[in-house]
């Protein structure tokens, strides 16, 4: 058994058949170098918010240029254009 903050859970098999694993990454530790590394990339909340890094966004977009109908299959003006 695996103990965690909020109580006990049985561990997968996966973390069984690894019994002297000791992850040494954390998930703050994973959150502040993803902090640090857009900062010094000068990546802002609208950027990483935006049709670039989410995928829906960008479909949304395509659909709102007239790029790709309803069913997500792109319109035949620019089947052959597309990017």
């Amino acid at each position: 058994m695996l103990r965690h903050a909020e109580g006990t859970f049985a561990a997968s098999p996966r973390i069984a058949a690894l019994p002297r694993f000791r992850p040494q990454w954390t998930v703050a530790r994973g959150m502040d170098e993803l902090y640090t590394q857009y900062k010094a990339h000068g990546l802002t909340l609208d950027e990483l918010a935006g049709a670039k890094y989410l995928r829906i966004k960008q479909i949304q977009k395509l659909m709102n240029e007239g790029r790709l109908d309803g069913s997500l299959r792109w319109r035949a003006a620019v089947a052959g254009g597309r990017s």
